[in-house]
């Protein structure tokens, strides 16, 4: 639970909370203390850019779901605003050379995959409240260390641990 009040003050030092999950080496998971814990963790929501190095953290979240027995959504939102989204261009999306490499990874882990793929207006934010919150117990999100990182990179990860009832993973 973070206990600073002025923004200000969070901006430039952050609160402890927000600099141990932006700066610490290891993985974690974070509870909202206002929310009960899942019992059982079934259904992981992974946001991904389909970059190598999501690819590489997303080994991570199937080998703890493999674990689980649970099953893994990978969501990807365009971030091209040109391009017209009809079901000839979803399919193509679905089925590219970077999903695939993420639906092989999940073969290899046996772990059961739903892609999400879509282009839509709202924020990434929003849009990863709103889908994960159906039918998932954990939101496994990717984020680099360090303060310029999680300055410039963070803030997806920082609102969602801000605004999310479910337990966030932040891996590294």
């Amino acid at each position: 639970h973070s206990t600073t009040k002025k923004p200000l003050a969070r901006f430039f030092i952050g609160s402890f909370c927000e600099t141990l999950l932006f700066q610490s080496p290891i993985s974690l998971l974070i509870l909202n203390p206002h929310a009960p814990a899942p019992k059982r963790i079934q259904n992981i929501f992974f946001p991904s850019d389909l970059s190598n190095q999501s690819l590489k953290l997303f080994r991570k979240v199937l080998f703890r779901a493999n674990k689980l027995q649970a099953k893994v959504t990978l969501y990807h939102k365009l971030a091209d605003d040109s391009l017209i989204w009809d079901k000839k261009t979803k399919e193509k999306c679905l089925n590219s050379p970077e999903v695939k490499k993420f639906k092989k990874w999940a073969d290899k882990f046996e772990v059961p995959l739903n892609v999400v793929v879509e282009k839509h207006p709202d924020h990434l934010t929003q849009r990863i409240l709103k889908l994960s919150r159906k039918s998932h117990q954990l939101i496994a999100l990717t984020t680099h260390t360090g303060r310029i990182g999680s300055f410039f990179v963070g803030s997806t990860p920082r609102q969602v641990v801000r605004m999310t009832t479910l337990p966030v993973w932040l891996i590294h």
